[in-house]
């Protein structure tokens, strides 16, 4: 499957989200064992001797510090866990000669190796695997350990066997990621396109034209938004070329239309959308009224220009265009769309096949 960059870049976002929040279940299930190890070994109930009590305190302490470190700096998300995993593969250890008298203390690699790999990913979790596998060996050489090669073997085998289910696990899952959001982001741009013509269409104007007039940061408040000019773009008579030619020579008519704007706007910042019917949109962001009337002025003459293919009696087909500009005191979108749109009837009732700017 080729990946898409921006749905690469989402799905590790999501990712990351998911193993932020998972960490804060381990974390609080963490310091819940640390806190049932501790208070039982403080008392006395469960003789776990000096040194892996204070293991025990020392833990909790530290599970307690990186719960709140993360839920106050969530953007330090893998350094938190890596931490975390450091201090839990310590205490883990130190417990393989220091609690020689629990004979199942072995397991407690398994949910280690399991929270690595799902967390931090597949090299975490092999290396916690590789850890466990020299601890383990240290103590089964030191003598720490009452086994049989079997039972030895086994424990190796299955934490093995633990380590290749996670790494699929963790592939499947991850493939799985990219493919919906792959998707998500199609669906997504599918509702901001339209569907004949392949440009934008309303939705996509318009939330473009509320990202350039929203209040700025507020170190930047001061310098407010840009320049932007907007145009409006109407074919002229075009009920009398869908109830002469059928809404199929209209169709082919727009899509025609759509392919010299994108030619007339190629290498601009320039945006076209269709809006509506027979209506269209060009937004410029950065233009001043005098560059959005050339540009405006340049689509009108290659659409009047231009054979469009459809049928050899259709002749020349026209637009009217009115556009407006943000460098005349239109401070908002639904400014700006209003004043376009004036501008535009006003081309057609003074006559069509024309530009005009709004003038206030």
């Amino acid at each position: 499957m080729i990946q898409s960059p921006a749905a690469a870049r989402l799905a590790w976002a999501q990712s990351e989200d998911i193993r932020r929040r998972f960490l804060t279940v381990v974390l609080a299930v963490a310091l819940l064992w640390g806190g049932l190890m501790t208070v039982p070994s403080v008392v006395g109930w469960m003789p776990l001797g000096p040194v892996q009590s204070a293991n025990n305190l020392a833990f909790f302490v530290a599970n307690a510090v990186a719960l709140l470190a993360l839920v106050f700096w969530p953007g330090g998300f893998v350094l938190i866990a890596s931490g975390f995993f450091l201090a839990a593969f310590a205490y883990v250890s130190a417990a393989q000669f220091f609690v020689v008298h629990d004979q199942l203390r072995v397991l407690l690699f398994f949910p280690l190796v399991g929270g690595a790999f799902l967390i931090l990913g597949s090299v975490a979790g092999w290396a916690m695997i590789a850890g466990a596998f020299g601890i383990f060996a240290i103590a089964l050489g030191s003598g720490l350990f009452d086994l049989t090669p079997l039972a030895a073997s086994t424990f190796v085998l299955t934490l093995t066997v633990t380590g290749v289910f996670f790494q699929v696990f963790e592939a499947q899952t991850g493939s799985a990621l990219h493919t919906i959001s792959r998707q998500n982001l199609e669906l997504e741009a599918a509702a901001r396109q339209d569907s004949l013509t392949g440009l934008w269409n309303r939705r996509a104007l318009q939330e473009s034209l509320s990202r350039h007039f929203e209040p700025p940061p507020r170190p930047l408040r001061s310098v407010g938004p840009g320049i932007l000019s907007l145009a409006f773009v109407d074919v002229d008579r075009f009920k009398d070329i869908n109830d002469r030619f059928g809404h199929a020579a209209g169709d082919a008519v727009l899509v025609a239309i759509a392919e010299i704007l994108r030619t007339v706007l190629d290498g601009s910042d320039a945006v076209a959308a269709r809006i509506g019917g027979e209506d269209f949109a060009i937004l410029l962001p950065g233009a001043r009224f005098a560059e959005a009337l050339a540009v405006s002025e340049a689509v009108r003459t290659a659409i009047a220009g231009a054979d469009l293919g459809v049928a050899p009696e259709l002749g020349r087909v026209t637009v009217s265009i009115g556009v407006a500009s943000s460098e005349a005191d239109l401070g908002s979108a639904d400014a700006i769309l209003r004043a376009a749109d004036a501008a535009m009837y006003r081309a057609k009732r003074d006559g069509r096949d024309r530009v005009v700017a709004w003038m206030g």
